[in-house]
């Protein structure tokens, strides 16, 4: 049944004039020439660079392609990256909005997180290209469990093992939900269900092992680093690139540098319990709130009638992002500091989950435990008749801390954003 307010065009105007907003952040963004940024050394070039020239290390894959590729025509290697994240990105949209579009989601929660990002779409390195192929592992996993095709069985576990091999932290994305879709359609005992998923995810749990281990050296850095000189001679970014880039000078450190490095940028733990580090950790609380909120709280509009439907979906989408969030949790404390990028993921993969559920019910079910964690905070939200407010979501939007890395900070959120990229603008182009 429809909401028939009166003020229900109104709010789809709003609605359309907040899509419009947050494009116009990200499109700006995305046309704008980003010569200026192209430089070898900075994590979002550098990490693309690693390859197996220094041994098996972990994100080497793409690297290594490459390095192939180079080898049999010298090029630029910085346009290929350029054109393959524009590519992904634009790709991305499209199939969300596809996907969005068919739902009646509004695309806001999506769309906030990509234009929280105050530096050019290059920051993202490998994302998007990452969250298209966990929609496809989604895809193909479901369409197994729907129809026991062993072919798509087969190449959810290749696409899984090579998206580990380019890029281990999305295997946190995609690996549990696709362990938890194929264990309910196992038959059987407790032990022959867990032989059989086992034995069907054992490659890209071996990879993502493999990649643990083979986390690098000073010594492996150097040699990746040494490998690409012929480019930076060839092709030269105008800067000194003697050291070593930072994707690549991060295999220097230990295990547990790297832990402690991600805790501390995190929550601050070698500051605590200072003022800074306490507000650090409130707004990373509000951050996550906020997000729920966001993803289940969703606007429904019918574009045909611009009037409200109601959101039915509020237990699916809640429960689906609350898992993702708790599966993806290593990334959010120990492997990365990047939270609003692990927040995209875990926004990204709730909504191509649910729509597969939509089609498709027996393909995935949810732990009960989640499911009524999730029931009781929606029953909780909804007797507070103020979270139905259009206004109140609207006002999230705006003001919820929001920013890409590290922590979001009490001072982040879209409208510091938006005055950021636009003095950007004004300095880099149109010399204010």
């Amino acid at each position: 049944m429809e909401i028939t307010r009166p003020h229900s065009s109104k709010y789809y105007r709003t609605e359309r004039c907040v899509h419009a907003y947050l494009l116009f952040m990200i499109l700006m963004f995305t046309l704008i020439p980003i010569r200026n940024n192209l430089f070898y050394y900075p994590y979002a070039i550098s990490d693309w660079l690693i390859n197996y020239q220094g041994g098996f290390v972990r994100r080497g894959l793409i690297g290594e392609v490459f390095h192939l590729l180079y080898e049999i025509h010298p090029y630029d290697v910085r346009y290929l990256i350029i054109f393959i994240n524009v590519t992904c990105f634009l790709c991305f949209l499209t199939f969300a909005h596809k996907v969005f579009r068919k739902h009646g989601w509004s695309m806001i929660p999506l769309l906030l997180p990509i234009s929280c990002c105050v530096l050019p779409l290059l920051f993202y390195r490998r994302d998007f290209p990452m969250l298209l192929i966990c929609a496809a592992v989604f895809y193909l996993t479901a369409a197994y469990v729907k129809n026991k095709s062993k072919r798509c069985l087969a190449y959810s576990i290749i696409v899984m093992s090579l998206l580990t091999l380019i890029y281990e932290p999305s295997f946190f994305v995609f690996f549990p939900i696709s362990a938890l879709m194929l264990w309910q359609t196992s038959k059987g005992a407790t032990w022959h269900k867990i032989v059989r998923v086992s034995c069907y995810l054992s490659l890209p749990l071996i990879c993502m092992l493999s990649v643990v281990v083979a986390n690098g050296t000073g010594d492996t850095a150097e040699k990746i680093w040494r490998s690409w000189q012929e480019l930076f001679v060839t092709f030269p970014d105008g800067k000194e690139i003697g050291k070593l880039g930072e994707g690549v000078n991060f295999m220097e450190r230990s295990i547990v540098e790297v832990f402690i490095f991600h805790l501390d940028k995190n929550f601050g733990i070698l500051s605590w319990p200072s003022v800074s580090s306490i507000l650090n950790n409130i707004a990373w609380m509000m951050t996550m709130t906020g997000t729920y909120f966001l993803v289940t709280h969703v606007p429904v509009i019918d574009t045909k009638s611009h009037k409200l439907k109601p959101n039915t979906q509020k237990e699916l989408l809640g429960s689906l992002f609350i898992f993702q969030c708790l599966m993806t949790l290593p990334m959010f404390t120990v492997l990365s500091c990047d939270h609003g990028r692990v927040v995209l993921y875990c926004i990204f993969s709730t909504f191509i989950l649910a729509h597969l559920y939509i089609k498709n019910k027996n393909i995935l079910f949810l732990p009960p435990p989640i499911i009524q964690l999730n029931k009781h905070i929606i029953r909780k939200m909804n007797g507070a008749g103020w979270t139905g407010l259009p206004i109140v979501y609207f006002l999230s939007v705006m003001l919820i801390p929001y920013v890409s890395t590290p922590s979001p900070t009490l001072t982040d959120n879209i409208l510091v954003h938006m005055t950021e990229k636009f003095l950007f603008l004004c300095d880099k182009y149109l010399n204010v």
